[in-house]
């Protein structure tokens, strides 16, 4: 894992004020992932790595093993 590197975004030139259908959105050309809520635009945060899910996935396993067939009271 490289620490050293930092992941940034800018901001989209498209106004955050304005309102924005679904027509729009097909035509916006930005260099990162955007989602539109209620026509108005937001950034969508980047998938948790490969390693992330790796992780996550083997203590959501421990967690299940230990608490299978007992009472959560």
């Amino acid at each position: 894992m490289n620490d050293d590197k930092v992941s940034t975004v800018e901001e989209p030139i498209t106004s955050y004020n304005k309102s924005y259908t679904y027509s729009d959105y097909l035509k916006f050309e930005f260099d990162h992932m955007v989602e539109l809520i209620r026509g108005k635009i937001f950034k969508m945060t980047p998938a948790p790595s490969s390693f992330h899910q790796e992780i996550s996935t083997a203590l959501i396993g421990r967690f299940f093993q230990f608490l299978k067939n007992k009472s959560c009271n």
